[in-house]
């Protein structure tokens, strides 16, 4: 009994020594600003807006396949370029990047996967059925870098991956592999662009040479 006077004492000395006033402490450092700070950042990002770069000065510059997604870095490549063809900063999935007058683009990627499943996939995104393996080899052909490659040609409502639908669009596209990546050329844009560019789009997949 003659011990609960002390413990009630030490319980009041802890109780007022936590009330005392805390002191803020505060910074004056301060953060630069990036560009990151700039980028708007969609509510519902898609793949393309969650891995795609946008950032030109760290891009690779057009004209090569360098950083290549997924693998290291690759020999730059020359080519020969549609006339009318505006070059444009490369990005993580363009290695070569072109806007096309009228509205369309033109651009190289390297990727990883098979040619049927990649294939598929740029015709599902104009509404079109999916091929089957004998249908594939079917094709036309075109030779890249070496390699045969396979043609493909689609028309529809072009689902973007960012979203959005562009009526009556048309794909005129190569995929071929190269040392075990897919080396892929898409040239998306209404059809009478497609069929304007088409020439100079073979000269394009042709004239590609590693340096």
């Amino acid at each position: 009994m003659k011990m609960i006077p002390f413990i009630v004492a030490i319980g009041a000395t802890s109780f007022l020594m936590s009330c005392q006033e805390r002191k803020e402490l505060q910074s004056d450092a301060k953060r630069e600003i990036t560009t990151l700070d700039q980028q708007a950042v969609p509510l519902n990002p898609t793949s393309d807006d969650r891995f795609t770069s946008t950032d030109a000065e760290t891009a690779p510059t057009s004209g090569g396949l360098n950083g290549a997604v997924g693998s290291a870095p690759v020999a730059d490549y020359s080519y020969t370029a549609g006339e009318s063809w505006t070059p444009l900063p490369a990005t993580q999935f363009r290695n070569i990047n072109f806007s096309l007058p009228e509205g369309g683009e033109i651009y190289l990627s390297v990727a990883g996967g098979g040619i049927l499943p990649n294939l598929n996939r740029w015709l599902k995104q104009f509404g079109q059925e999916a091929l089957t393996p004998t249908e594939l080899s079917q094709l036309p052909k075109m030779n890249i870098l070496g390699q045969e490659g396979y043609l493909i040609e689609a028309r529809g409502d072009f689902a973007g991956m960012r979203g959005g639908t562009k009526p009556d669009y048309a794909l005129l596209g190569s995929l071929t592999e190269v040392n075990g990546s897919l080396i892929t050329v898409k040239l998306i844009a209404p059809p009478e662009v497609v069929e304007r560019e088409r020439a100079a789009f073979t000269t394009f997949c042709e004239s590609l040479q590693q340096r």
